[in-house]
């Protein structure tokens, strides 16, 4: 799994040895992430996304697909969110904080407000009433954290790992639907 950081560095995580991948943290430049070195410091979010694809989105509004198969940005890159292109996205698309695939074909989408908007993949729009408050009853345990979301990621739809900003890490249940206990911990 990759993890990319706002100083225009990425890790590699192994989740089966629960550890960082000898030699990382590296820097994200043509070498490492062809296509990417221009936005290596823009880099807010990114997620996984159909067809060998990763989306990852930038500060300023924009987001790049990269082709994880050939290894490179897709050509035309990066594009302005639009409601063309990420219908019901695009008023909020300087606001995104984070990203995490969800079970069902849904990416929530955290926003540095603290509120999130929960994107239909299929559809490829986000679903009517979003964005909405993190909140106890929407992402239970998560309402005292929602300013500090970092990266996150989906550990095959059982358990999501959240990275705090404050160099803090949560574990959260998927099927449970909360926090595990003992939670957040110092990285």
């Amino acid at each position: 799994m990759q993890i990319f950081f706002s100083n225009g560095t990425y890790t590699r995580f192994d989740v089966a040895t629960g550890k960082v991948d000898e030699g990382y943290p590296k820097p994200i430049n043509d070498e490492t992430w062809p296509g990417l070195a221009p936005y290596a410091g823009d880099i807010v979010a990114a997620c996984t996304w159909p067809g060998d694809k990763l989306q990852i989105f930038l500060k300023d509004g924009r987001y790049i697909r990269y082709d994880v198969a050939k290894d490179r940005a897709d050509p035309g890159y990066p594009r302005p969110i639009t409601d063309e292109s990420w219908p019901g996205l695009a008023p909020d698309a300087r606001q995104i904080a984070a990203t995490l695939n969800w079970p069902g074909d849904k990416l929530q989408i955290f926003l540095k407000d603290g509120r999130y908007i929960r994107y239909d993949v299929a559809k490829d729009r986000a679903d009517p009433g979003y964005p909405q408050p993190v909140d106890d009853s929407s992402w239970p345990g998560l309402a005292a954290y929602k300013r500090l979301f970092g990266c996150m990621v989906n550990l095959e739809n059982k358990k999501a790992v959240i990275f705090l900003t404050d160099g803090r890490f949560i574990v959260y249940d998927i099927a449970a639907d909360r926090i595990d206990p003992g939670y957040p911990k110092s990285l």
